[in-house]
């Protein structure tokens, strides 16, 4: 385990050090995109994968690939579920790790070959959109652990959806990813949820210039960014498939 994914030439994300992902963009954006290449390269690092598509619409296919057929998740109940049981397991391994740090200072999930953990929620607004008062409060204090306790337990979380609304992560939440993209041109407001108060000029490179946008690494500052290019001929499902040495499946349960 490297600890960090690269993005593209010369950028990487060190995600055991600058935690949880945030990826902002309209349709067309090159968000999905770029969420599927930090799952692969999660995978590629000995993550366990978790990934709620509360749209159905990309994500879900990755449930075609058979060591990920009870890990993709599109119903309501099932994705609610999904996190309840993602921060259960969360809290079993604060257990395990105190015992295993018991008087050392310093320490992560890594330094005890702990697997990392990860949640996808791409659409995340559309599905917080659906729950009632109750539902909103449990899933949010859900969350709201994970994202202040992941880093040193492994547990990490990435966020897709189309603008960042305050509402929609409460409690300053926002500002707790460390990784935050914002992928073609978005507002000067939603730029400001995204990354505060900056001086950077943002330029737009029209929507004819796939893949684009702006990132935030933890580092303090803010730089142009590109997702990795992807052929319209590759597929992430079938890639990912070949990364577990399988077969697509023909159909989803």
């Amino acid at each position: 385990m490297k600890g960090s994914i690269e993005l593209m030439k010369g950028v990487e994300w060190k995600y055991t050090k600058v935690p949880h992902a945030l990826i902002c963009g309209e349709t067309g954006s090159g968000k999905t995109f770029l969420i599927e290449a930090l799952i692969l390269g999660f995978l590629k690092e000995g993550a366990n994968i978790r990934i709620c598509d509360p749209k159905m619409s990309d994500l879900v296919f990755l449930g075609a690939v058979p060591s990920l057929i009870d890990k993709v998740f599109y119903e309501k109940n099932k994705m609610l579920q999904c996190m309840r049981e993602f921060h259960e397991r969360m809290v079993e391994r604060q257990h395990e790790f105190m015992i295993k740090s018991y008087g050392k200072t310093g320490n992560t999930f890594a330094d005890f070959d702990m697997v990392a953990e990860v949640l996808v929620f791409d659409e995340y607004v559309a599905f917080v959109s659906t729950l009632d008062m109750k539902e909103q409060r449990d899933f949010f204090g859900y969350m709201n652990q994970i994202i202040l306790l992941g880093r040193q337990l492994g547990f990490f979380m990435i966020a897709g959806m189309q603008r960042p609304d305050a509402q929609f992560l409460p409690n300053g939440m926002r500002d707790q990813f460390g990784f935050r993209c914002a992928m073609g041109s978005m507002s000067p407001i939603a730029y400001g949820m995204m990354f505060g108060d900056s001086d950077k000029a943002f330029k737009d490179y029209g929507k004819e210039e796939k893949g684009w946008g702006y990132a935030s690494l933890g580092t303090g500052s803010i730089q142009t960014f590109f997702a990795p290019y992807v052929d319209k001929k590759f597929n992430f499902v079938t890639e990912i498939a070949k990364f577990f040495g399988e077969e697509v499946m023909t159909s989803l349960n």
